[in-house]
């Protein structure tokens, strides 16, 4: 294969770029539906015991259209990563894990009792809620007044509510004291 004379000389091949940390979910949505084609070809199905997804007739992918990748010098051994990585991939689908939850601060555990707490009063859709703030500690947010502490909350409907939430998470917390015990 001959290049134009105008044209300066550029490798034919590209070299494989780094693997990207992040995936748009249209990328990702993509991948994994590969994956699973390539899970149905092998025969595999997935945990939740779904059949393996029919081959679906060929499709010139995108893929084959780009540049042959070939590996530099000395990356001979490397093709057992691939495969190993391929198949890490293909885990990773047919068995998602599961991603936990953090643990409530808490003052976000108090603020779940105090919003359990206000349905069906008259403070029931209005903007009643705790907050946590680095420096100023625990903020209280009554409508459009912001208080720093409970403490600092007028006497009253709210500060009864948000005193007897407190003390609620203070049982919750020692029930689970004693549960632990045992």
């Amino acid at each position: 294969m001959r290049l134009p004379k105008n044209q300066p000389k550029r490798p034919l091949l590209r070299r494989r770029r780094p693997p990207s940390d992040s995936l748009t979910m249209d990328a990702r949505t993509q991948i994994e539906s590969a994956l699973r084609q390539t899970a149905g070809w092998m025969g595999l199905t997935s945990q939740l015991g779904e059949p393996a997804p029919a081959v679906a007739p060929a499709v010139v992918s995108p893929v084959a259209e780009a540049a042959v990748e070939v590996p530099e010098v000395g990356q001979a051994s490397r093709q057992a990563s691939v495969i190993a990585g391929m198949t890490n991939a293909l885990a990773d689908v047919l068995q998602p894990t599961v991603k936990k939850e953090a643990p409530l601060s808490i003052v976000q555990q108090i603020d779940e009792i105090l919003q359990g707490m206000l349905a069906g009063t008259e403070f029931e859709g209005k903007q009643v809620y705790l907050a946590e703030d680095p420096k100023k500690g625990v903020i209280v947010r009554v409508e459009n007044d912001t208080y720093e502490g409970v403490n600092a909350v007028p006497e009253g409907k709210i500060k009864t509510l948000l005193r007897t939430a407190v003390t609620e998470w203070e049982r919750r917390q020692e029930l689970n004291r004693r549960r632990q015990k045992v």
